[in-house]
């Protein structure tokens, strides 16, 4: 599938305004090749296959939260912030509590410079997940952050 056109149609879902996680891929089976395409992705070697196979499991499924989340991180090591973020936050449209997106937006937050709204992420996801990987990895980027003072230190 054209990358400008799995863009595209993301974005058209997305404007819908259309509750994804009622409407989008009722079809079991659907939901199933999409979690499949995902998990191929995460055994992917190259970086464009990635891209490529969780793109083609968003067709399958638009509401499918791990391959929002790996396009996020996928567009950050791309070198591609802006991008990056827009999945994050399509993924936490569709999961709120979506710790890879949540980890996400903080360490983008604060590589922008935003420590307050990196600061809000660590947050919520010491609620969510206080052991997770994102979440320690957040809280280690807070602490050594050079502006940090002691009364906003993870």
């Amino acid at each position: 599938m054209n990358n400008k056109f799995a863009r595209l149609l993301l974005a058209l879902t997305f404007a819908s305004g259309v509750a994804f996680s009622s409407h989008a891929a009722t079809n079991a089976e659907m939901q199933r090749a999409s979690q499949r395409l995902v998990e191929r992705a995460a055994k992917t070697g190259g970086e464009d296959k990635t891209r490529r196979l969780l793109e083609e499991a968003l067709v399958a499924n638009p509401a499918n939260a791990d391959a929002l989340s790996g396009l996020g991180h996928y567009y950050v090591t791309a070198n591609k912030p802006a991008v990056a973020r827009k999945y994050f936050k399509f993924t936490l449209f569709v999961d709120p509590a979506n710790v890879a997106a949540l980890g996400g937006l903080g360490l983008l937050d604060l590589a922008d410079g935003k420590r307050d709204a990196a600061q809000e992420h660590y947050i919520i996801l010491k609620t969510i997940c206080a052991t997770c990987r994102e979440t320690l990895a957040l809280g280690a980027k807070l602490s050594n952050t050079p502006n940090a003072s002691p009364t906003d230190k993870p």
